[in-house]
């Protein structure tokens, strides 16, 4: 997820820039600003996307509120890829904006995209994560002190719409904030499930923790060290995330061992063996 969510900014440039992209390809002469602010100006939603994506980009920042202005007008009739990119414009303050409002634009443009993206383009998921962490007040790299109020359901909204598309991070981080309360608990440990069954470590790693606590599902220290197998078996191992994981992976697996037989252990592990990713297509 950290390495999709880098890709982010190039991936939405990317698709502010496709029209003068494809015409580029084509050979077909791109279209003079003057033609293009005609356009725009007519309520061609295409052109102002087009005009507004090159004014913040043509090297001089005098046309960038121009630029932005544009892209608003476009996000406001419907244009989800203009709403995204000021929604982390406004985030990441691009383009010298100010600390006024951004918290509330951030919102406003993040929200207008979610609800104007297709469902099944390739960066809706990200998009509906992206308003999910900034609910549940996950810390983002370069963004301090720049968070909504935290809000749990509508992090759980937002998780849950990403979750459904089988996205294992989503369905990790629904089911954690579904498991604070008794009352949605057991759809928590379902989702939990979910993620892990797509090989997402972290979730294997709670799961082995609920089964050895016994509070949310039957206590089964058998289960608990074989989802700790596996999550050490799963761990990509990168980075300090990856060394942190297998540590407390590690850590655990020595703990629950403790009381078991060795058939117990034998059957655990035969159990983490035997475990295959879920694929979807």
């Amino acid at each position: 997820m950290k390495l999709r969510f880098l890709l982010l900014v190039s991936l939405l440039t990317e698709l502010i820039l496709t029209a003068p992209c494809l015409a580029q390809a084509t050979d077909t002469p791109l279209e003079s600003i003057d033609a293009l602010r005609q356009r725009a100006q007519m309520g061609d939603v295409s052109a102002q996307r087009m005009l507004g994506s090159d004014l913040l980009n043509d090297g001089d920042s005098s046309d960038d509120e121009e630029g932005l202005d544009w892209l608003r007008r476009a996000a406001r009739s419907g244009d989800w890829s203009s709403a995204y990119y000021l929604g982390q414009a406004y985030l990441y303050r691009w383009h010298s904006l100010s600390d006024d409002d951004t918290l509330t634009e951030t919102i406003e443009w993040l929200r207008m995209a979610a609800q104007n993206v297709p469902p099944d383009n390739e960066v809706a998921n990200d998009l509906y994560a992206l308003l999910g962490r900034l609910y549940s007040g996950f810390e983002l790299r370069d963004v301090r002190g720049h968070y909504p109020p935290l809000d749990d359901e509508e992090a759980i909204k937002w998780y849950r719409i990403c979750a459904a598309g089988y996205d294992s991070y989503c369905q990790r981080e629904l089911g954690d904030l579904l498991l604070k309360s008794p009352a949605t608990a057991a759809e928590g440990y379902r989702w939990l499930r979910h993620a892990a069954d797509l090989a997402h470590p972290e979730a294997m790693f709670e799961l082995g923790e609920l089964y050895a606590a016994g509070d949310i599902v039957k206590k089964d220290n058998v289960q608990s060290l074989a989802w700790f197998e596996r999550a050490q078996k799963w761990n990509p191992g990168d980075g300090g995330y990856g060394q942190d994981l297998r540590y407390r992976v590690e850590r655990k697996i020595a703990e629950i061992s403790r009381p078991l037989s060795p058939v117990d252990i034998a059957k655990a592990n035969d159990m983490a063996a035997d475990f295959h990713p879920v694929h979807h297509y």
